[in-house]
């Protein structure tokens, strides 16, 4: 199998600590280095926690940052229970708005059960590592006799994957196994399981609402490698696979006003907002009208951004397409498909998609700009970004018939996160340099007029070259090419456990 690598190697060897930066930003915006010292790969962070800043890494530790300094001590360290391999690992810290009066941190993450360890299954570069796997969402209480700087011990509480047990793994022992999925089958998926049968398309991120409620973005967990018909299950509300999910943050019930609550706050469709997506690894909820966005990583051709409540994404059966939906070369001929373009239902489109260049590309939301550090005309746009080709941009999403996109930065370093600070700066996590960076407007104070919209790139031919992920080129995604520096070629020295993926084994 081919993997187009060598233009995304060069640009992460030219990104390496000690290699000069060259963003490109507007005049009167800087970039510079806000938390640095961190020693694994970073994949989130939240700032919302009265003065604090916790910062999640992938091999599952939560560390703290406060009054200027990265405290010592982690918040958390659970790397004996979180499988970090390829996309999988903790992706995602979410503290409770009302922190530390309610002393709550949330983390999102693939599991490895302690039977693994007992059966033989779980190590350090074990090819059993790449089996079936399960996610959680866990709650752990902040110690106020440690200034909420550590984590109680003792206080996990499962708050969304409760059945995200060892029994409900397919094939743990398998690799890259889909013939037997974890939390169910296609007919009878298991209620509040969330399966990873693959090492992509996990779970994604996290974010709490300004109703308290709390939102999940989930991978459909199925395989890159082919066009199989446990996919299908994006589409099916019975199923957490590719959805975002809106729960009770004390219980993980579906609220009542969800759009498929179905009167049990238990079962799975009680706790989804939309549907149809394949990796949405990156999440934001705009402040004023609460609907969640997500950046959805494609596969060959197309990047998402995708925005609403009670919608239907299309995926597997459509995917990218400036202004519309194409059709999924690879996925068309299944039955599911078929019918899915035969019935009434309504596929939301993309708010913004856009192709892959050679080096592969990967989406990034971010949030909706309401400060007032940036100049005007930055007011209610949406930052998003491409993790791959090393841009940012910001876009006017308040029309979904007509948006307007404009450029803000390029040539920076991938990305994994992307928010907007209380202090109105411009916040992203750097996964290379393992920093959290901050860019800021040092100009005259006002708006003065917006840039020239950059032109929308012209939506490619309905092709059926962009379906295949199996013989020829094959796509390193959004958080597979994070973690291209913790595969092979000596790139793993950010890396707190494992050892390291072959760089062939490396897809979205």
């Amino acid at each position: 199998m081919l993997i187009r690598i060598g233009a995304v190697l060069f640009t992460l060897l030219s990104q390496l600590p000690g290699t000069a930066l060259a963003i490109e930003l507007p005049e009167g915006f800087i970039d510079e280095a806000y938390i640095s010292g961190l020693d694994g790969q970073i994949t989130g962070f939240d700032a919302s926690a009265a003065g604090r800043v916790f910062i999640s890494e992938k091999a599952g530790i939560v560390r703290v940052f406060q009054d200027g300094q990265l405290l010592a001590e982690p918040f958390l360290d659970i790397n004996e229970i979180v499988n970090d391999r390829v996309d999988r690992g903790m992706l995602s810290v979410a503290v409770h708005p009302q922190f530390p009066l309610t002393p709550f941190v949330y983390v999102l993450y693939t599991y490895d059960p302690p039977e693994l360890v007992s059966n033989g299954l779980e190590g350090p570069g074990t090819l059993e590592g790449n089996g079936n796997r399960v996610s959680r969402l866990v709650r752990y209480t902040a110690d106020p006799a440690r200034d909420f700087n550590v984590a109680v011990e003792g206080s996990a509480e499962v708050i969304l994957g409760r059945n995200s047990t060892y029994e409900a793994i397919g094939e743990p022992e398998g690799r890259y196994n889909t013939t037997i999925p974890s939390c169910g089958p296609i007919s009878d998926p298991t209620p509040d399981c969330l399966p990873v049968d693959e090492d992509s398309h996990t779970i994604g991120a996290m974010r709490f609402a300004e109703d308290g409620s709390l939102y999940v973005s989930n991978g459909d967990g199925a395989s890159y490698r082919s066009f199989e018909p446990l996919t299908e299950m994006a589409l099916n509300l019975n199923s957490l696979r590719g959805k975002i999910l809106r729960i009770d943050p004390e219980t993980g019930k579906g609220l009542s006003d969800n759009p498929y609550f179905d009167g049990d706050p238990d079962s799975n469709r009680s706790r989804v907002i939309s549907t149809g997506l394949r990796n949405p690894y990156s999440m934001t909820i705009h402040p004023l009208t609460g609907q969640p966005y997500v950046g959805d990583v494609g596969e060959k051709q197309w990047e998402e951004i995708n925005g609403g409540s009670s919608k239907n994404f299309g995926w597997p059966c459509y995917e990218g397409g400036e202004g519309g939906n194409l059709r999924q070369p690879g996925f068309e001929p299944l039955d599911f498909c078929q019918a899915l373009y035969q019935s009434s239902e309504e596929i939301e489109a993309p708010l913004l998609s856009w192709e892959h260049l050679e080096s592969g590309s990967s989406a990034m939301v971010g949030d909706f700009y309401f400060g007032e550090a940036f100049p005007s005309n930055y007011s209610g746009m949406l930052f998003y970004g491409d993790f791959i080709q090393g841009w940012m941009r910001y876009a006017d999403v308040s029309d979904p018939d007509n948006v307007t996109s404009f450029d803000f930065a390029s040539d920076m370093q991938p990305m994994t996160e992307i928010r907007v600070g209380e202090d109105g700066a411009l916040y992203y996590a750097s996964i290379i340099t393992a920093e959290v960076r901050r860019i800021r407007y040092i100009g005259e104070d006002g708006g003065g007029e917006s840039p020239e919209p950059e032109p929308t790139p012209e939506p490619g031919p309905d092709s059926t070259d962009n379906s295949s992920t199996g013989e020829g080129a094959v796509e390193v995604g959004a958080v597979s090419i994070l973690w291209l520096v913790s595969l092979g070629l000596s790139l793993c020295l950010f890396r707190r456990k494992r050892s390291c993926v072959n760089v062939a084994e490396t897809d979205q």
